[in-house]
């Protein structure tokens, strides 16, 4: 757990542990229309020269939002269509089948 991190920091835990992928929950911040959601920031193989366009997200995780449930089995799916391809951010797209609603 890290407090009042940023995005950024998937880049320093992709140096210091080499994982292929790298999973961030990160709360929202209070002031806003649900506080109590979580994002989920994602990227395959994170290295310090890396923006949030080698970054995946997957927001409005809360009980009104997309289910919990759900979204973790999204972000395994994710996880490894990144694995597959060996990539992550806008050149991945997750597969329609496992949107919420779809």
């Amino acid at each position: 757990m890290i407090r009042h991190c940023r995005v950024g920091i998937l880049n320093e835990i992709g140096e210091l542990l080499s994982p292929k992928v790298a999973v961030l929950l990160i709360g929202e911040r209070p002031g806003l229309a649900t506080a109590e959601s979580l994002s989920a920031y994602m990227a395959y193989r994170p290295q310090h020269t890396h923006s949030d366009a080698e970054r995946n997200l997957i927001s409005n995780i809360h009980a009104r939002g997309a289910n919990p449930k759900d979204v973790a089995a999204r972000i395994v799916n994710l996880a490894a269509q990144m694995m597959k391809m060996g990539a992550s951010g806008y050149t991945i797209r997750e597969a329609p089948s496992t949107l919420i609603g779809e």
